[in-house]
């Protein structure tokens, strides 16, 4: 049970994280014909939700502290169990809501038409990096495998 709810709190802080990243890199940005005033504003949007996931975060890490401490008893209080499990939950879907009015704000500020190629040309980069780390990742058919002349050569 306690490792079950460990691992289920990992899964969703690290899903947090990783909505939470920069998806609208200033060079993508300018790409798109932004200003750097436009640009501005919208790192600062980015800058403020942030920060508030952040705080949110440090309430889950809170929670999980003490969660973890009711875990250690012989007999924990399954109620208060449940309650910091939903509480947790409470701050995961404030990150959720957070990341979402950022994402409306910066399109709205972007406006659709560059909304949109900003992410088609975020899209072809994400594809290029794929692509690069599958050919790098490929193995020779027989490396490692011990099969072929391994020995010295006269």
């Amino acid at each position: 049970m306690k490792k079950s709810i460990f691992i289920f709190m990992i899964l969703i802080i690290t899903a947090t994280a990783v909505f939470a990243q920069n998806i609208f890199d200033p060079r993508l940005l300018t790409q798109v014909g932004l200003s750097a005033e436009e640009i501005e504003e919208i790192q600062d949007i980015q800058f403020q939700t942030e920060q508030r996931i952040k705080a949110n975060n440090a309430e889950i890490n809170i929670i999980r502290a003490q969660l973890e401490k009711i875990l250690l008893e012989q007999h924990p209080d399954m109620e208060k169990v449940r309650e910091m499990i939903e509480a947790a939950a409470r701050w995961r879907s404030e990150n959720e809501i957070a990341n979402v009015e950022a994402r409306v704000q910066i399109r709205q500020k972007m406006g659709s038409g560059r909304y949109e190629e900003m992410l088609r040309l975020r899209k072809k980069i994400q594809q290029r990096i794929q692509t690069n780390s599958a050919t790098q990742n490929q193995v020779a058919p027989n490396a490692g495998t011990g099969s072929g002349n391994s020995g010295p050569r006269n």
